[in-house]
């Protein structure tokens, strides 16, 4: 959390090359970032929230590497001043057979673009979208779930790439 959101924007940059970085709890939920950008060959998200919406706005979120969900996930932006998300890398449950992993991305105006597949590995048994989405990545699986898997996508769909979306079946 940042330390006074109201007078100072935060920015959290980690960059840990090649090794990992795990996320056990909430990240700006008491005081948002302002921008929030994570390199690492393994991202785990363990926490549920990530609040990313101070500052001017047009500030981007940015994973690069994999990610994988730890619990059900929501990343917000929107607010009064929007903010980005770019996901450079695949994002999967972090086990499918034994949870049920859901993303919400809400970025209001910003824009959400993925850049690799999401649920290739490891399939999300949900995936929510709020704002303009940049889709590069090839395949998008959301099939896992005791009870029928939901795309609820709310705005313009770009896509960058040819894309499957498989939301049929359990993976």
């Amino acid at each position: 959390n940042a330390d006074d959101a109201a007078n100072r924007d935060r920015s959290l940059t980690i960059n840990s090359g090649t090794a990992s970085v795990t996320f056990g709890g909430n990240v700006g939920v008491t005081q948002a970032l302002a921008d929030f950008d994570v390199t690492a060959a393994n991202i785990r998200l363990n926490g549920a929230n990530y609040v990313v919406n101070d500052g001017p706005g047009g500030n981007q979120v940015t994973m690069t590497g994999a990610v994988a969900l730890g619990t059900n996930v929501t990343i917000t932006t929107a607010g009064v001043n929007n903010n980005n998300l770019l996901f450079d890398g695949t994002v999967d449950a972090d086990n499918a057979a034994t949870a049920d992993r859901k993303l919400t991305l809400q970025a209001g105006t910003g824009t959400i673009k993925f850049n690799q597949s999401v649920g290739t590995l490891s399939a999300l048994a949900d995936l929510d979208m709020t704002g303009n989405m940049i889709l590069n990545g090839a395949d998008y699986v959301v099939s896992d779930g005791a009870t029928a898997s939901t795309l609820v996508w709310t705005g313009t769909v770009h896509l960058g790439n040819n894309v499957n979306v498989l939301t049929a079946g359990t993976a």
